[in-house]
């Protein structure tokens, strides 16, 4: 179900299958072809060694270039000469002499390139249809991979603004571990019903767009941001404590009131609650009572409460 491991699997069984008994050194590839580009994402090599992550211009390699024109398999002897200096250097410190080519299509269209290599002969004529009906079997499999992906990812991701959803927020916090401190982040988007009443519900969902960039710009790596609703936001940041909250708060603030928009400058209330771990439905009530305090005193504002102190109510201004 993991399209990566699908293409994993298609080079080392190209590999497999695709070489003699007796050959030396089986070698099978997988390329993702990408505009002028051919970019390894999979090897298998007997020797153990690899090259994944090279991209090589397809204009210079001639056999590629080939499969690509034609949609259809090659195989046969690789004429050096012809090829590009990176891929003359990888073929000779790979000791590749002939390889075999199978177009690889996904929703209609070449994806990639299947290549089972040879050092000093060619892959026989039986061994290569077997390798063609194995990219057909590629293909199959690959499909499924991405149509599992593609569900997945719409069951988890806000659809508009490719934040993760309500309901993988609340997996998030239900992934928490009970002692890990983590603060809670409540946000609402300032003026939203005035753009959308005077603009209309395409800019309205432009300025949801936007807040939702700024967010994502500023959040550290391993925290959720989440699209709770029509202009609510969560935040899950991890590792937290009152002063890192205040200034994740701030780089809020500053990212979404930077932003420039034709309907005017955008802005956020914030409702941040932080602990020491456990009680997320409790964290949550505060930090959306935090939320509210936030709006009524003027919006743009972020209002702060910690679990573990018992002075609450610190207001930063937004501006």
């Amino acid at each position: 179900l993991d399209p990566e491991l699908v293409l994993r699997a298609a080079a080392r069984l190209a590999a497999e299958i695709s070489s003699p008994p007796n050959a030396a050194g089986r070698r099978a590839q997988y390329f993702r072809i990408a505009e002028a580009g051919a970019n390894l994402v999979a090897d298998s090599d007997d020797t153990g060694a690899t090259i994944v992550g090279e991209a090589i211009p397809i204009s210079e390699h001639p056999m590629i270039a080939a499969v690509v024109a034609s949609d259809a398999p090659v195989n046969g002897a690789i004429d050096i000469a012809a090829c590009g200096p990176e891929l003359q250097r990888l073929l000779m410190t790979l000791h590749i002499t002939h390889a075999a080519y199978v177009p690889i299509h996904l929703d209609g269209s070449l994806h990639g390139v299947l290549v089972a290599s040879g050092r000093g002969e060619a892959v026989p004529a039986d061994l290569f249809e077997r390798l063609k009906t194995l990219g057909n079997l590629t293909e199959l499999a690959l499909a499924n991979a991405v149509a599992h992906q593609r569900l997945e990812e719409e069951a988890s991701t806000d659809a508009l603004t490719g934040l993760a959803n309500r309901r993988e927020f609340e997996r998030a916090i239900m992934r928490l571990p009970i002692r890990r401190p983590y603060a809670f982040f409540a946000a609402d988007i300032d003026g939203l019903k005035d753009v959308n009443d005077t603009f209309g519900h395409g800019a309205g969902d432009e300025l949801i767009i936007a807040v939702a960039t700024a967010l994502s710009s500023v959040v550290r790596r391993g925290d959720t941001v989440a699209r709770t609703g029509g202009d609510e936001f969560a935040i899950l940041m991890l590792d937290a404590t009152p002063d890192t909250a205040s200034n994740l708060a701030l780089r809020i603030q500053a990212a979404v009131a930077a932003t420039t928009l034709p309907t005017g400058r955008a802005d956020v209330s914030i409702g941040v609650c932080t602990s020491t771990g456990g009680e997320p439905e409790l964290i949550r009530e505060v930090a959306d009572d935090a939320l509210y305090a936030a709006k009524t005193t003027g919006g743009a504002k972020t209002v702060i409460r910690d679990l573990r102190s018992e002075v609450h109510g610190d207001v930063l201004n937004g501006e």
